[in-house]
């Protein structure tokens, strides 16, 4: 599924996709990225497993959903760029998504961590719906 060298991006993205897979879910991507980044690859851990399981969650609710990813490199920065389908409302509080999970003292932690690390890096970090699709884009510079 992924293979762009970068061993830590491709181990997460064929792990969530093989997870994504037993669930009858199919995911599309699109990545042109150099084999080092200037990132440690447990925050590229973090960033990816955090936005993808919520991803994979959503779209587990849906009817013909679709999950597409895409990582670029060029002109001195890392796009990434998360798009699913989701269904039923999304709660939140200021600009910050609430979990809609049924513990939610247990959860509602991975996007705070994936903000974290996207400040660590002095990046940028934007969630936007429209109809009935989540996009999450997260830019780091290079």
């Amino acid at each position: 599924f992924s293979k762009s060298g970068n061993f830590s991006i491709d181990s997460m993205l064929n792990y969530k996709n093989m997870i994504a897979k037993s669930k009858g879910l199919s995911l599309i991507l699109e990545e042109q990225i150099p084999i080092n980044l200037p990132y440690e690859n447990s925050d590229l851990c973090v960033i990816l497993g955090n936005l993808l399981d919520n991803a994979i969650e959503a779209l587990e609710q849906c009817r013909n959903g679709y999950l597409g990813i895409s990582m670029k490199a060029e002109a001195g920065v890392l796009l990434l760029r998360i798009v699913n389908s989701y269904t039923g409302p999304l709660r939140k509080q200021g600009e910050r998504f609430l979990t809609s999970k049924a513990a939610s003292q247990e959860h509602g932690i991975g996007l705070n961590n994936v903000k974290q690390i996207v400040e660590k890096y002095h990046g940028e970090m934007h969630f936007e719906t429209e109809a009935d699709l989540f996009r999450a884009e997260i830019l780091l510079y290079l």
